[in-house]
């Protein structure tokens, strides 16, 4: 059996999907699954040891077509297209719901094409392309919950059983190399972090301005962590301005803030996995965090908590209290005010309830 799953973008989705590797490598052990990503975001596919084999396509590349490159790239694409269908998949899996991703999964000719049904869809035009659509599945549940149904109904079409623990994998198959661990806990020596500090993780960026909170709230809740004695504190950052963000973040309270030195996807990976704690909005490495199993405070104003934040006892979550939250929108009048909703007061009261012991660190620093 050959199975491919389409979850082109993005980096927070695409941690949302990942879970669905270990129901199928469960399910059907002896299944070779591969994955349809976009190129940027493929290092992340590739730390789960039960994806066999990784394609990449450039979809902004094709998307920024010139006079001088359209032959170029009609031609790339034509040719990936063909590449999927000389694959002779026995399923596949399209967790992206769009027309982008629906395009790639009509491409394969698969006899057995599972999508999202017409209500759950991105983009409906999605539904053309699929020939599985579980119609049980809710907007009513968490994102996660939604893929594993959407994973489950399409392996029990094509003949395998249900897992008897329900949805409930008993391994989960991605981690950091070891290797980029290792050198991330290096790093955090060389830092002269105490030994006996729990690291806590902030990371302010994200992309919708209604998924942010204050530069100024994000300050004042790491100098109360430090002046509480709960922990050092590691800003982390993904581009140039998240990274001035963090700066200034650190300006406030330089002792025992450090921002991270940054890197790859794979570093961090590694850097999320040695955490005790991890704060963040709605963004990619919060998703991430939750996926190797560190515990998450998390911040919801446009989006759902619901229906995004990482799920488990490990897990805690604040949502604005504004009626019109969550609103989907990506820009709004009352912004302000949305950000003020949520104070520093409670996402610090959820941090020192939910710091645990710094043991994955730890064993890391003994090890090194």
């Amino acid at each position: 059996m050959r199975i491919l799953i389409i979850k082109l973008s993005a980096l927070g989705d695409i941690a949302h999907a990942l879970p669905t590797v270990d129901l199928i490598n469960e399910t059907a052990p002896n299944a070779e699954i591969h994955w349809l990503v976009e190129s940027r975001f493929a290092p992340l596919v590739k730390l789960h040891q039960h994806v066999d084999v990784t394609i990449t396509v450039n979809t902004r590349k094709w998307r920024e077509v010139g006079r001088h490159g359209f032959v170029e790239n009609i031609s790339e694409i034509i040719h990936s297209l063909g590449k999927l269908r000389r694959q002779h998949y026995d399923l596949v899996i399209d967790l992206q719901g769009n027309v982008k991703s629906g395009i790639f999964t009509a491409a394969t000719m698969a006899h057995a094409r599972a999508g999202f049904p017409t209500h759950l869809a991105k983009e409906k035009l999605n539904v053309l392309a699929t020939n599985l659509r579980p119609r049980e599945l809710s907007k009513k549940l968490p994102i996660r919950k939604q893929l594993k149904m959407l994973t489950l109904y399409a392996l029990r079409t094509v003949g395998y059983p249900e897992l008897k623990r329900n949805d409930c994998p008993s391994k989960n198959g991605f981690r950091a190399p070891s290797a980029s661990v290792m050198r991330e806990a290096m790093w955090i020596e060389s830092l002269g972090v105490p030994p006996e500090h729990r690291l806590i993780g902030i990371h302010a960026g994200t992309t919708w301005q209604t998924k942010r909170w204050s530069t100024f709230y994000w300050a004042e809740l790491a100098r109360r962590i430090v002046d509480s004695n709960l922990g050092s504190v590691i800003l982390f950052w993904g581009n140039e301005p998240e990274r001035k963000e963090a700066s200034c973040i650190r300006a406030v309270r330089p002792d025992n803030v450090f921002l991270w030195r940054g890197g790859s996807l794979r570093s961090l990976v590694a850097a999320l996995t040695l955490l005790d704690l991890f704060v963040a909005p709605d963004t990619g490495p919060l998703h991430i965090a939750g996926l190797v199993g560190t515990p998450t405070v998390s911040l919801y104003r446009a989006t759902s908590a619901f229906r995004n934040s990482p799920d488990g006892p490990l897990h805690r979550s604040l949502q604005s209290p504004l009626p019109c939250s969550p609103c989907l929108k990506k820009k709004c009048v009352d912004n302000d005010k949305c950000v003020r909703s949520i104070t520093v007061g409670n996402v610090f009261k959820l941090v020192s309830e939910n710091v645990l012991p710094g043991i994955r660190r730890k064993v890391w620093r003994t090890s090194s």
